[in-house]
């Protein structure tokens, strides 16, 4: 089916693009066609509008480029004409996932006469993704691979306490790149590894010229998740309560996922110029749900997350009159583009959900590029960069690596775009523009998310510039692990939260930032968190000791200020 045909199915037209202002304006910038672009749709279809609009300068809602989406395969294939394309990869020095390793290798050559080969941790690099599939044993805090993953992916999620001691894990991460080859990944408490094990293998078919791997995703939460991890109902009952519209309404929740999003979606009315509601909570709550179905398993919630990508397209093609840009899409676009790329294979989606879906996206991340450069233009020689500038860009790169794979011309200008913000005084300098406890700290956060996605891990970063920064979040929390709010920040009654000492500790030995990442989750064992924050599936086991207290902490101010100022 065609994008037009697939559209008319639910119900939508094209809609044109004009030009973006500040989202707090509130103007209508996804409206009805003209009815001269109209005129040149019925007469000489998607072509005859993709002419016109270019002659003009705009683009529609949703885009036209992706005409046929990518294929897709329900199976990881391990042979291939009889030429062995994977390998099962363990962590060196770890004994007993060594013998897991080898007896997966065991196992599988038993039940079809291929014996897979089984490498160490530090023998494969992600490049090997582009020529074969690879079965990854052990979580993030065990296997050096899987942390790489996890680092340079950014939709990780086992590691030390998902699922924790108690459980196991058996998953894929598809959508990684274009090559089409996945990662399987299984972990488990020594007591469940026969189980994991048998569940893994209960997707192996073929023989010696083809041999395949069905992808399954299912994770059984240990004990300690279990206490912390909301159940769905739970869960999905709270979710009225964080659209501005509904706080402190008696409401019955729906039990169905569409009936549910219906409810959600009117969240994404701003009211208007007169009343400008923040109108972004459906979108954020689109991407936690991806994130709850990674580490549940709850069909449910990957069914929201569909839902509420349909309800906003909803907004943007079926609001009378006309669609404004939500507040911040900026902020958090790349992450829900992210999480469909890794999604998409899931038979909750159709062929025409996706083309439709990939188009919404797609002129979602050119209206959030036009904002960016008219309301927050880089100068590639200021001194310090903003959250404003280092959140797009970063929606931008991770949008850039998924439509990259079906030849968008514009990747390459978000590119550009992407290095220019990420480049100078952001790896050396120990403070950026923002002076507020929290918002200062995002500058670095999407630096290292940079750093790493583009493979060169924190290594970008000049000597101890995060861990002076992180150093200084510790100064200003208090005793009770509060943060001490300033600037552009709210009272803040809870424990801190550590999203760029999370980072830095999968990749230091330095005490005091393993202590604090340690002490924030422990204190609030949040394992959904903020989507838009942190790269999840990264935590280890830290034993790292709090820093000497019961004096007076300083923290040394940025020498470039002082030559600033004085100049």
């Amino acid at each position: 089916m065609k994008l037009l045909d697939a559209m008319k199915v639910r119900g939508y037209y094209f809609r044109q693009h004009l030009e973006e202002e500040g989202w707090t304006a509130r103007k209508l910038t996804v409206v009805d066609l003209e009815e001269e672009q109209r005129e040149a749709l019925e007469e000489s279809g998607i072509e005859g509008l993709r002419r016109i609009l270019e002659e003009q300068g705009k683009w529609t809602f949703p885009a036209l480029d992706i005409e046929e989406v990518s294929p897709i395969e329900q199976e990881a294939v391990l042979v291939r004409d009889g030429a062995i394309c994977a390998a099962v990869v363990v962590p060196t020095g770890d004994a007993e996932l060594e013998r897991l390793g080898g007896e997966l290798v065991e196992q599988i050559e038993e039940r079809s006469g291929v014996r897979l080969p089984l490498c160490g941790d530090g023998e494969v690099e992600l490049a090997s993704l582009e020529s074969r599939q690879l079965i990854v044993v052990g979580g993030a805090h065990q296997n050096r691979f899987a942390m790489e993953l996890a680092l340079r992916c950014q939709t990780g999620f086992v590691d030390a306490v998902v699922p924790g001691d108690g459980g196991w894990v058996v998953t894929g991460h598809v959508g990684l790149d274009g090559s089409g080859n996945d990662v399987i990944q299984i972990a488990a408490s020594p007591e469940h590894r026969e189980t994991a094990v048998e569940y893994l293998l209960e997707g192996l078919s073929g023989d010696r010229e083809r041999l395949v791997l069905r992808r399954r995703h299912r994770i059984e939460q240990g004990e300690e998740m279990r206490r912390h991890f909301p159940d769905w109902e739970r869960y999905a009952g709270g979710l009225p309560g964080r659209i501005i519209g509904l706080e402190g309404k008696k409401i019955e929740v729906p039990s169905d996922p569409a009936g549910l999003a219906d409810l959600l979606a009117v969240g994404l009315d701003s009211g208007g110029p007169d009343v400008n509601l923040y109108n972004v909570a459906p979108i954020d709550i689109a991407a936690q749900c991806a994130r709850y179905y990674q580490l549940s398993g709850e069909p449910r919630a990957l069914q929201l997350f569909r839902e509420l990508l349909f309800r906003l397209a909803d907004y943007y093609l079926k609001t009378p009159e006309g669609a404004s840009y939500p507040a911040d899409l900026d902020f958090r676009l790349g992450t829900v583009i992210l999480y469909y790329a890794r999604l998409e294979h899931e038979s909750v989606f159709s062929v025409e959900d996706r083309l439709i879906l990939s188009n919404l996206l797609l002129a979602c991340t050119r209206s959030i590029y036009e904002y960016m450069v008219k309301m927050w233009p880089i100068d590639p020689d200021a001194p310090t960069r903003h959250n404003h500038e280092t959140f797009p860009a970063r929606s931008l790169m991770y949008a850039a690596e998924y439509f990259s794979r079906y030849g968008v011309r514009d990747v390459d200008v978000w590119r550009s775009l992407v290095d220019v913000t990420f480049s100078g005084e952001l790896w050396s300098r120990r403070k950026q523009k923002e002076n507020a406890n929290g918002y200062e700290l995002m500058a670095f956060e999407h630096g290292a998310a940079y750093s790493t996605f583009v493979g060169k891990g924190l290594n970008m970063f000049e000597g101890d510039c995060p861990q002076e920064v992180v150093g200084r979040q510790i100064a200003v929390t208090d005793n009770f692990f509060r943060p001490v709010d300033y600037g552009d920040a709210h009272v803040n009654m809870g424990p801190a939260s550590a999203d760029l000492a999370d980072i830095l500790a999968s990749s230091t030995e330095e005490m005091r930032v393993r202590w604090y990442a340690q002490e924030s989750f422990s204190r609030r064992p949040e394992y959904l968190g903020n989507p838009i924050h942190g790269i999840p599936g990264i935590r280890g086991v830290y034993e790292g000791r709090p820093p000497q207290g019961g004096g007076w902490e300083l923290v040394r101010l940025e020498p470039r200020f002082r030559e600033e100022y004085a100049s």
